[in-house]
């Protein structure tokens, strides 16, 4: 697979975020064909997923089943990220960092030994 260098360039993808960071999508090494992306790019727009990302990225009810917002995507959101599609979003965001640094401080505090287990063991 990789030493056809006409699959390699075929099957990659780059984009360039706002922020100007670079994303290369490297499909070449898997056992894919180019057939088989333009049916998957097809399968995306049939089901219209471009619309169904852009409800979960606003906040919209999208998940069925449980009856609220997906916001795992949030977790993934670097400090200062303007998530401005959401109405709510800085504030959740601020809220996911917020909590994010205190998981960051008591695993410091575990892995340190500044806190210990019941035992009193490190």
């Amino acid at each position: 697979l990789c030493n056809d260098s006409s699959r390699c360039a075929g099957l990659a993808a780059l984009h360039l975020s706002d922020g100007g960071r670079k994303i290369i999508l490297d499909y070449s090494r898997q056992q894919v064909t180019g057939e088989t992306m333009e049916l998957l790019f097809d399968l995306a727009d049939a089901v219209g997923l471009i619309d169904k990302r852009a409800s979960m990225r606003a906040g919209m009810i999208i998940n069925a089943t449980e009856g609220r917002a997906v916001m795992h995507h949030v977790l993934r959101m670097p400090i200062g990220y303007n998530y401005h599609q959401n109405p709510k979003g800085n504030k959740i965001l601020d809220e996911v960092h917020k909590v994010r640094q205190q998981i960051r401080t008591f695993s410091h505090k575990i892995r340190s030994g500044e806190l210990l287990g019941v035992t009193g063991k490190k």
